[in-house]
């Protein structure tokens, strides 16, 4: 194989820019011929291989004579390939191990671009990690919260709502409200607060910390004291078991959960939305079914009021939308069979029916 290599030789008596040449390379050696008529002759033996130039791109052979020192410097692409392809004699070590160099070189270039391109994009990872764990992790956090931080959170939050709601006060309707949460509410750690707002959907949702509201439309829906008991049990059970709390955390991010486990809720903002539109999962749904009825069942009002309520919405809403109160806490057949299933094991316990003038109360809100 005789291979012209056309590049720049640098050595004795050359220009300090080297000067140009066509060298011939086979599986002897070089032979060069120089501008000023001189014939060099290095074997393959004598010559070094290696990459050269500002860019690593150019290949340099370089030899010596006693101490005078030569080298040739080339970039050309078909000399380069062919020496690749098929290296002389004496040579292929050198070659084999150039072509190893660039590949090592190539990975840790890789690898830097790739290290250079994740501390670039660490910032946005870093956000978009946070915006999906957001609402687990400020659910994760309620559990950090003490109860009188709740509290504060439930007061702070009915204060930036109460604008928005026509509340109603000192009617019959409130003082039922009043008695059947007191009597479901006995021993609470919770300093439990009942309102009634005068409007028309069947709703109620409760606050973290015990307060508790209660739509008009949904005390005039009930035929009776015990079938809003049902409801009020249900709600006690979301506060107590604290679901509330995580599901407006989990809504509202992390800013209103540090506020709620720091108690500086001046960080939070407009952060807590609209809590009556909050959805539990059906873990808690089934939790505060079974556990309301226990409740009612220990304060002697009668659990078949729950069940006659629930029934009654759901029975309602066939074909049309769901009330208010159904579509954060949806009713499904399987639902109430099991609310019947439940109640037919709750232990027998003594009924004391709540002394409520139930017509009373509705005619206090009108129709």
């Amino acid at each position: 194989m005789l291979l012209s290599i056309p590049g720049r030789l640098f050595g004795p008596e050359q220009p300090a820019a080297g000067s140009a040449v066509f060298a011939a390379m086979d599986d002897i050696g070089l032979r060069i011929t120089t501008e000023d008529g001189r014939h060099l002759a290095p074997t393959n033996s004598q010559l070094q291989l290696r990459y050269a130039g500002f860019d690593g791109k150019h290949w340099q052979l370089s030899w010596s004579e006693g101490d005078r020192h030569w080298a040739l410097l080339f970039d050309d692409a078909a000399a380069i390939a062919a020496i690749e392809h098929e290296p002389p004699a004496g040579l292929r070590e050198a070659v084999a191990g150039l072509l190893a160099s660039r590949r090592r070189g190539s990975m840790r270039r890789g690898l830097g671009l790739s290290a250079i391109g994740l501390w670039l994009a660490l910032p946005l990872l870093l956000l978009v990690a946070l915006f999906v764990a957001a609402r687990p992790l400020s659910g994760w956090l309620a559990g950090f919260v003490p109860l009188q931080q709740e509290v504060k959170l439930g007061d702070w939050f009915f204060d930036q709502q109460k604008a928005g709601l026509d509340l109603i006060t000192d009617t019959p309707a409130n003082a039922a409200l009043e008695a059947i949460g007191a009597r479901l509410s006995e021993g609470s750690a919770y300093p439990f607060r009942w309102h009634v707002v005068r409007d028309p959907t069947l709703n109620a949702f409760a606050i973290p910390g015990g307060i508790v509201v209660v739509h008009s439309g949904l005390i005039l829906a009930a035929d009776s004291a015990d079938e809003l008991a049902g409801v009020i049990a249900h709600e006690i059970e979301h506060v107590e078991q604290r679901h509330s709390l995580r599901a407006m955390l989990r809504e509202a991010g992390l800013r209103l959960a540090v506020a709620a486990v720091i108690g500086d809720f001046g960080i939070a903002g407009s952060a807590a939305g609209q809590l009556s539109s909050l959805s539990f999962s059906r873990d808690s749904e089934r939790e505060a079914d079974e556990l309301g009825l226990q409740r009612l069942a220990r304060a002697g009002i009668d659990p078949d009021g729950m069940l006659r309520l629930f029934a009654k919405l759901d029975a309602e809403s066939k074909g049309q939308a769901p009330p208010a109160w159904l579509a954060s806490h949806p009713t499904t057949p399987e639902r109430i069979a099991r609310l019947r299933e439940r109640i037919g094991q709750l232990p027998s316990t003594p009924r004391r029916p709540l002394a409520i003038d139930w017509p009373a109360v509705q005619s206090s809100l009108g129709s």
